[in-house]
């Protein structure tokens, strides 16, 4: 069983949509006249009539019991689940205006609830939380009936998911043993070894390039895991073998190609990006809405991996010099942080140039701008 409830407006549409006769039929009303959507709802609006403060003076509400428990359940049942679900949620059924109405469509029996929420001393019933008090009532009445819970239902399929993943972690882990008992020399070849037996090894690679770690993807079923929560010792393993993926760390590379492209003396930005595009680096500028760029960004493919490493150069307003580039960098205490904002810097600092001999900050050949505000 499961329950929601919320403060509307109303409407006479809505109490339309409640009495349809195709859809089901009324179950129970208190406080109330008349049987067009017009002659009710006039009936809930002289009651309200005297509070002109609240906005929503309905509270509408469903109660669904599981497919199977609302075929077993009898109108005097459903008359006793809808008025202890009003209690619950702080209506006084006995005092308050509403209507209830089964529907049956599709074989799911369950109710519709229109209830007054101006009380008889023209307030309005709180309406505090009352989505999570409706769940938790819900809840209640189906333990207290023998009924099927919808919480129930969820703690029985995360116990569920949690066994099969226990028993999928234990089968991938004896598999790794296997495989390094036939003593892989390298990262690459467990991987292979590891496709044999049906589970894709996912290199982790953070934004600097290096090795972060694996994921492990199960290929009959699409389950993935971190390798490091089926058992830290396989992450661990697995790294002690020889690295030939290729992902020694990014911005070193960068800067090595960024400083054979300014030997060739690039006349522009555009000239300098069909290089470093040569040397397997893709440059895109990205720009917020007045089409300055706000950041440079530099793309690189692992070529064993796949993986498309992501390096953000700092933005430079202007031209630094070399005692602020240092000051910059000396403001960082990491050594290896250090080297790595020594290269974007001097990176962006001479891209920065280019500013004055191309169409950088007007639009390029291929940038149309993409807003980042």
């Amino acid at each position: 069983m499961t329950a929601s409830a919320k403060s509307v407006k109303g409407s006479t549409q809505g109490v339309d949509y409640l009495i349809d006769e195709r859809k089901g039929y009324e179950l129970d009303r208190n406080m109330l006249y008349g049987e067009k959507s017009s002659e009710i709802m006039q009936s809930f609006r002289i009651q309200q009539s005297l509070n002109s403060d609240c906005n929503k003076k309905f509270i509408t509400a469903y109660i669904s019991p599981e497919p199977g428990d609302g075929q077993k359940l009898n109108d005097k049942e459903l008359k006793e689940i809808s008025r202890d679900f009003m209690r619950g949620i702080g209506v006084n059924p006995d005092k308050q205006a509403y209507l209830a109405i089964v529907h049956t469509e599709k074989n799911h029996k369950h109710i519709h609830l229109l209830i007054n929420r101006i009380d008889e001393n023209n307030k309005a019933i709180k309406d505090n939380f009352i989505v999570l008090k409706a769940q938790n009532v819900a809840h209640k009445i189906a333990k207290e009936r023998g009924l099927v819970s919808a919480r129930d239902i969820k703690q029985d399929n995360i116990e569920k998911k949690l066994s099969i993943s226990k028993r999928e972690k234990t089968l991938i882990f004896e598999n790794h043993k296997k495989v390094m008992n036939l003593k892989p020399v390298s990262i690459s070849k467990y991987i292979q070894y590891m496709k044999s037996t049906g589970y894709e090894i996912k290199p982790t690679i953070n934004a600097s390039g290096n090795l972060q770690g694996f994921r492990v993807k199960e290929n009959a079923t699409g389950q993935e895991f971190k390798m490091s929560e089926i058992k830290r010792t396989m992450s661990q393993q697995v790294q002690k073998l020889r690295n030939d993926l290729g992902t020694e760390k990014t911005s070193s590379k960068m800067f090595q190609a960024h400083k054979q492209v300014m030997q060739l003396k690039p006349q522009n930005f555009d000239k300098y990006r069909q290089y470093m595009r040569s040397m397997g680096f893709n440059f895109n500028l990205i720009r917020n809405k007045s089409g300055q760029i706000k950041n440079i960004m530099v793309n690189e493919t692992n070529k064993v991996t796949g993986h498309v490493i992501t390096t953000v150069l700092p933005t430079v307003k202007k031209r630094l010099s070399r005692d602020e580039i240092k000051k910059m960098i000396e403001s960082e205490k990491n050594a290896n942080f250090q080297l790595d904002i020594e290269i974007k810097l001097i990176m962006a600092n001479q891209i920065k140039e280019f500013e004055k001999m191309s169409d950088l900050n007007k639009g390029l050949s291929e940038e149309r701008g993409v807003d980042t505000k």
